[in-house]
């Protein structure tokens, strides 16, 4: 089954280079590789550099092994989802400098048994974290030859191109030659048209400088027209205001004036009323002036009288104190006669039970 290439494009890496023998001669650098990832049933993953074919490293992962790696890695991918992962994490990593790319070479001295494992780290202000770990083998003998075959092929494939190119690029200076003469006979000849140019636009930029002063003059003047319009919209509506005011200062006189009519109306039926009063009371006025006089002449008979009057009700109210005073003493003597009346009442019941207790017939005592 054919292979399906994904991703084979140039990183950045940091190459710690140590052996298992001496670890306190490691030593790190920062460099540019390449990464290749393919698909078949599962997934490979490749590292190589362009100026060093001794440098090599290759990694199969199928499911049996990926399954193994997600145990101990604890991934929260499938298998399928992996190869994206790290192409994400390597795009990241280019704008991010929280996460890098670390190859770590291990093995002995001897180059056939060293392999590379490949780290994917996110840096954080506690540690560095190592978000995935890959094992890759350095390719050797067959797989080292295709490679080889494969690299000195795309190496033979960009030598062709050099010719091609070559030719190319003499095109792109003869046109560059062309275009240079070109521009030279253009400069040359549109150095009397610019100078006419020029004198266009001087001419052009008069016009322009009176039009302008044209047009701030008319734009000054449509301003001044704007204030005094502004100015006029505000007189008219103060108008207009005070115009709505008297307009219902007017309803409302109106309406008073109205009123008015109707109480004027009622007034002058009262006004004839009362002159007609007035006529009933000069009649009854001259009729009590006629008896006023006539009650004059005969007021001296009635102040004797009435003198006379008074004596007898003198003596008439000194009889009525005797009278009232033996009424009293009368008054006085019913109520004596009343109480005695009461006490032979309370006897008379008494013999009447005594009699009726011996039996006796009450009418021989009564």
């Amino acid at each position: 089954m054919s292979k399906e290439k994904l991703f084979d494009e140039e990183i950045r890496a940091c190459i710690n280079t140590s052996s298992s023998d001496s670890l306190c001669s490691a030593t790190t650098i920062s460099r540019k590789i390449m990464l290749r990832i393919t698909t078949n049933s599962g997934f490979e993953v490749e590292i190589y550099d362009e100026q060093n074919v001794d440098f090599l490293y290759s990694g199969a992962f199928s499911h049996s092994r990926f399954k193994d790696l997600r145990q101990r890695q604890h991934f929260t991918f499938s298998i399928d989802q992996a190869p994206q992962k790290i192409i994400s994490f390597v795009r990241d990593s280019r704008q991010n400098n929280m996460k890098y790319i670390k190859c770590t070479l291990l093995g002995n001295t001897d180059k056939n048994q060293r392999f590379c494992k490949l780290e994917l780290v996110t840096r954080s202000d506690f540690k560095d974290m190592c978000m995935m770990s890959l094992e890759l083998n350095k390719l050797h003998g067959d797989q080292l030859n295709a490679h080889l075959i494969q690299f000195i092929q795309k190496y033979k494939q960009q030598c062709e191109e050099i010719p091609v190119l070559k030719k190319q690029f003499e095109n792109i200076q003869i046109e560059h030659k062309r275009m240079c003469e070109e521009q030279r006979l253009h400069k040359k000849g549109s150095a009397a048209m610019m100078e006419e140019l020029h004198e266009e636009n001087d001419e052009l930029m008069g016009e322009v400088r009176k039009k302008a002063a044209e047009a701030k003059h008319a734009y000054e003047q449509a301003e001044t027209q704007e204030a005094n319009l502004r100015s006029l919209r505000a007189y008219y509506k103060t108008q207009l205001v005070e115009l709505e005011k008297l307009t219902e200062d007017n309803e409302k006189f109106a309406q008073d004036l109205d009123q008015c009519d109707s109480e004027c109306e009622e007034l002058q039926e009262q006004l004839k009323k009362s002159l007609q009063q007035k006529k009933k009371l000069h009649r009854l006025y001259k009729s009590v002036d006629a008896q006023l006089r006539s009650c004059k002449a005969s007021s001296e008979h009635y102040k004797k009288r009435l003198a006379t009057s008074e004596n007898r009700c003198q003596l008439l109210e000194e009889e009525f104190q005797r009278s009232l005073e033996s009424l009293h003493t009368q008054s006085r003597e019913l109520n004596e006669f009343k109480r005695e009346n009461d006490v032979l009442k309370i006897e008379k019941t008494q013999i009447s039970i005594e009699v009726s207790f011996l039996g006796l017939p009450t009418n021989t005592y009564l």
